[in-house]
C-alpha cells in the first residue's frame, strides 16, 4: 500500500542532489547525496545518469537509451531550473540543488542537450515557447497533442516561475509533490526502495 510516508519518502528521494561518477557501475547514497554511474556515451551529466533515466522510463513509460545512446531525439533528458541571471552579471548564479530527480525531464535533443533551448533553463520562459510550438505543430513534439497534453506528461505543477532562485526551488519542490502523488508515486517507490535509497 502506498501511504503518506511512502509518498514523503518518494518527495525526499526526488528533491536529493546526483553526482555522476565513473567510478562506480550502481547507484548508492552517501553523504545526502545520490551516486550515480552512467551508461549515455557522453559526458558525465546527472541529468543522463543511469538513476535519471530509470527514472525517465518510470514517469514516461518508455525506453530512453539503448547501448548508450538515445533511442529517439524527442526524449532527452534536461535539467529544467539551473539558476538565474542577476542584472549586470554575466554569469548565472547557479541554483544549488538543481541536480535532482524533481528537476529534470526529457525534451527534444535539440533544445536541451544540443544547448539550443530557446529562453534557456526558465521554465516558464520554456513552457510559453512550447505553447506556441505545439499549437503550431512542431515536429519535435509529434508525441504531444497539444499543451495541455505536455504538461501531464511532463508533471508540471501549476504557476511554475523561474524569475528568482527562490522560485525556482519551489517550483521543483512542487513538481517533487506532484510527482509523489500522482499513479507513478508507488513505482518510484519501488524503484528507490530497490536501491537502498530510503
Amino acid at each position: 500500500m502506498y501511504t503518506k510516508t511512502k509518498q514523503k519518502q518518494v518527495e525526499d528521494v526526488l528533491l536529493t542532489q546526483i553526482v555522476v561518477t565513473s567510478e562506480v557501475n550502481n547507484i548508492f547514497k552517501y553523504n545526502d547525496k545520490i551516486y550515480s554511474s552512467q551508461s549515455y556515451e557522453s559526458g558525465l551529466d546527472p541529468d543522463m545518469s543511469d538513476f535519471a533515466i530509470a527514472f525517465y522510463e518510470i514517469i514516461y513509460n518508455k525506453k530512453i537509451i539503448s547501448n548508450g545512446q538515445i533511442i529517439d531525439m524527442n526524449f532527452a533528458g534536461d535539467t529544467i531550473n539551473t539558476g538565474i541571471y542577476m542584472k549586470g552579471q554575466r554569469k548565472k548564479v547557479k541554483l544549488e540543488n538543481r541536480h535532482c530527480l524533481a528537476n529534470f525531464w526529457v525534451i527534444p535533443y535539440v533544445h536541451g542537450r544540443k544547448r539550443e533551448k530557446p529562453k534557456r533553463d526558465y521554465w516558464d520562459l520554456y513552457l510559453s515557447y512550447l505553447k506556441e510550438n505545439i499549437s503550431a505543430y512542431d515536429k519535435n513534439f509529434e508525441q504531444n497533442h497539444d499543451f495541455k497534453d505536455f504538461k501531464v506528461t511532463q508533471f508540471i505543477p501549476e504557476n511554475v516561475n523561474s524569475s528568482t532562485l527562490m522560485h525556482q526551488e519551489i517550483s521543483i519542490k512542487n513538481r517533487a509533490k506532484l510527482l509523489a502523488k500522482s499513479d507513478v508515486g508507488d513505482k518510484l517507490w519501488l524503484y528507490f526502495a530497490d536501491n537502498s535509497l530510503l
